[in-house]
């Protein structure tokens, strides 16, 4: 019988080592799953996906380590102070209340900073100032996260009239010619699925409503059967 002493340090150390190689497997197998059912369009993607399913986002007060050593909060912005009412945040906040006073933005950036703070009933009117050329650029390669499910609460939830369907219908064509729109269509919620389809519903219908007079507009049946394959909805 061997008589040497417990070494529980090296027994506790094996223990959380088999602990997260289990929780490890289990992310990887539960990614593995939500990337089939994506139906990511390579191995490349899938394995990305696999290989991120253990990362978790970074909370604003969260500290890593820099380069000399020290540990120091990654967001540096969260540790600042509250922008006065004179900063650029705060007079974009006072000038998104008022449409008129919206100056079209020339990069990705300025676009998501008004439209955050533009309320829900002016949204509209925001992109109508752009105009689709414009929105075409600014979303040539990428559509932000959660841009997509935006542009589907804000037709669904908000009224629309006549007039707007065109609007309507040329955005939703325009966002479909983004570089990264297939991919950004593979990481929509099931919700926010369905919340596209009942857009596209509801589109339907008020195509149906004004079918003659959206005809003269090339708004039809036919057009809008071919954007909502691209959604795939």
């Amino acid at each position: 019988m061997d008589d040497s002493p417990i070494d529980f340090c090296s027994l506790e150390k094996e223990l959380h080592g088999r602990i997260q190689a289990e929780e490890r497997y289990w992310q990887q197998n539960d990614a593995k799953f939500r990337a089939v059912e994506q139906k990511v369009a390579s191995y490349e993607e899938f394995r990305q996906i696999v290989m991120a399913a253990h990362l978790k986002p970074l909370d604003k007060t969260d500290k890593v380590q820099d380069s000399s050593g020290r540990y120091v909060i990654w967001n540096t912005v969260a540790g600042m102070k509250k922008p006065t009412d004179n900063t650029p945040n705060n007079l974009l906040k006072k000038n998104t209340n008022d449409s008129d006073d919206w100056k079209l933005p020339t990069t990705i950036g300025e676009f998501l900073k008004t439209w955050k703070y533009a309320k829900q009933i002016d949204r509209l009117k925001l992109l109508k100032k752009i105009e689709l050329p414009r929105i075409q650029k600014l979303f040539d390669v990428d559509i932000p996260v959660g841009f997509l499910s935006d542009v589907f609460e804000l037709y669904l939830f908000t009224e629309i009239t006549k007039s707007d369907i065109p609007f309507v219908f040329g955005l939703l064509d325009v966002l479909s010619k983004s570089q990264r729109f297939n991919l950004n269509l593979k990481f929509l919620s099931s919700s926010e699925i369905n919340i596209g389809r009942e857009l596209f519903q509801k589109l339907n219908n008020d195509l149906q409503n004004w079918k003659e007079e959206l005809a003269e507009k090339c708004t039809t049946e036919e057009t809008l059967n071919e954007i909502r394959k691209k959604y795939e909805m």
